[in-house]
């Protein structure tokens, strides 16, 4: 009698497609995502690059008025209305530096004016300008907002505090997450956050320095004690808050509270995203790490976690689409910001955050890396 022959697993091989790991969206789908970690690197590389830069270039972002003080008034004509008609009108008034916009038809106009420096209220002036120049063309003021300067400049204060928390926030579940065991990681990155969180509360303070060198800090940290899946997470993280407010300046659109909201909102879903991916790495880890290279079990990792990491970002993605495409003006920015930040994170779950993995595993001493819990 022939001996049962064992039956032989089927495993993946670079850049190859085979039978698969994945669910059943992508069961046919091997894909060789690791092996274009160098691409990948440098198409993320480039487009923070291009991002900053335009942000340095420009000397910061165009700050809506909640931030800079002014108004914002909301009209709608009966008739069709030209903006240059808006612009004359608004000129004779001594505002004719307005940012005026027309949206959803073209009796719907949008003005963004700057606070005066006596203080006067200018959405009421640029109410009194139409009704008083175009008085043929009756309109309905929908809305009118106005924030005064210093209100704007604790506005602004309280938006850079809310990303510090946030960021801090990930970073200690990071941590916790992939390193619960080690007291001494999670010990220094804990006081790395709270004396960051205490001297956020120096009025003096100035909050986007020191949220950077927080981050510097936790990194350095993650490089010393070996936290690899953290030191990971966080770059995803930084790489995504990056490309999203660098399209934000490439775009030229104003960075307002909303905006903030949905930048708060991307962090959440990066984090969410990457360890997604990272918890199956670090179970076929535990089931592989001695039988099969780590950049193997990385991209077959990838592949059994795509089907997922697709059908959530195409169902955000469509809702967000929606809100930007219909929505209004006054979410247009938030609609925009969580559109790139949806497509950031999902490049950076699969095409940064786990190829970093590897490119430590490979730089590092160690034949094969185990988990340790």
């Amino acid at each position: 009698m022939q001996p049962k022959a064992e039956k032989v697993e089927k495993t993946p091989v670079k850049g190859k497609s085979q039978k698969v790991y994945s669910s059943y969206l992508f069961k046919r789908i091997n894909y060789d995502f690791v092996g274009k970690r160098k691409i990948a690197f440098i198409v993320s590389l480039v487009t923070a690059v291009v991002g900053l830069g335009s942000v340095i270039i420009k000397g910061g972002f165009d700050l809506g008025i909640d931030f800079k003080g002014g108004a914002l008034v909301e009209v709608r004509f009966e008739k069709p209305v030209q903006i240059d008609q808006i612009r004359e009108t608004l000129q004779t008034v001594g505002l004719g530096d307005s940012i005026i916009q027309q949206f959803g038809s073209d009796r719907d106009i949008l003005i963004r004016v700057e606070q005066s420096a006596s203080g006067e209220n200018v959405g009421s002036k640029v109410v009194e300008g139409l009704k008083n120049k175009l008085g043929d063309n009756p309109f309905e003021v929908r809305r009118i907002e106005s924030v005064g300067p210093q209100v704007g400049g604790e506005l602004t204060r309280q938006a850079q505090l809310a990303l510090l928390f946030a960021i801090a926030g990930m970073v200690l579940y990071l941590g916790w997450r992939f390193d619960y065991e080690s007291v001494t990681s999670i010990a220094v990155i804990t006081g790395i956050a709270l004396l960051t969180i205490a001297l956020s509360s120096l009025e003096w303070m100035y909050i986007p320095l020191l949220t950077s060198v927080a981050l510097v800090a936790v990194l350095v940290v993650c490089i010393i004690l070996d936290l690899r899946f953290a030191f990971a997470a966080i770059i995803a993280l930084i790489h995504d808050v990056i490309v999203t407010i660098g399209m934000f300046s490439i775009t030229n659109r104003e960075v307002t509270l909303p905006v903030v909201a949905a930048i708060l909102t991307l962090i959440g879903y990066s984090v969410n995203d990457t360890i997604v991916v990272f918890d199956r790495i670090r179970e076929n880890l535990r089931l592989y790490y001695r039988s099969k290279p780590f950049e193997e079990i990385v991209n077959m990792s990838i592949n059994q976690t795509l089907s997922r990491t697709i059908l959530t970002a195409f169902t955000v993605f469509i809702v967000t689409l929606i809100l930007y495409l219909r929505g209004g003006e006054v979410i247009n920015g938030f609609a925009f910001a969580m559109l790139v930040g949806v497509v950031t994170g999902t490049y950076s779950s699969i095409f940064v955050a786990s190829p970093i993995l590897v490119v430590w595993q490979n730089i590092s001493k160690k034949k094969s890396y185990s988990p340790k819990h």
